[in-house]
């Protein structure tokens, strides 16, 4: 956690501050409140960054209306994994991907697959198609999330 003082106008104090999920910022004005014995509260507060999504790279409403008139909305939308980009990936046969689109529980031979996080899987052409999670009681890997995009 990271927390830089922006600027101080009496009664204003304007902050940055860098945090994990789960992080509640109006308890954390309340808190600072009490530390300085005056109280304390949000003016506002801006979410800069949700990672990997960034302010900067949002999109305004005239974009999107511009793009819903041109019918090219779709080079406005990041993959659907995209936020998944840093998790870990294999790539299965046809065969493999049927049965994983039908639910079954699936062993992946590969010892660079680490059981403790979740596993990005894609088709033979590189699709999306499932979120998997090792599951130790059977030793396989279960489709928690399939996509077949």
């Amino acid at each position: 956690h990271q927390i830089e003082i922006l600027g101080f106008v009496h009664p204003l104090l304007k902050i940055k501050v860098r945090c994990s999920k789960g992080t509640y910022i109006r308890s954390l004005a309340h808190d600072l409140g009490e530390l300085m014995e005056c109280g304390a509260y949000l003016k506002s507060l801006v979410r800069s960054a949700y990672d990997p999504f960034l302010l900067g790279s949002s999109i305004s409403l005239d974009d999107i209306k511009e793009a819903l008139a041109a019918g090219s909305c779709d080079r406005l939308l990041f993959p659907v994994d995209y936020p998944l980009q840093e998790w870990q990936r294999q790539v299965v046969s046809q065969e493999i991907s049927t049965k994983i689109i039908q639910g079954h529980d699936i062993l992946f031979d590969c010892a660079d697959i680490s059981t403790d996080n979740p596993l990005c899987v894609y088709g033979p052409a590189q699709n999306f198609l499932a979120v998997m999670k090792f599951v130790r009681e059977n030793r396989l890997w279960h489709p928690e999330k399939v996509f077949n995009l």
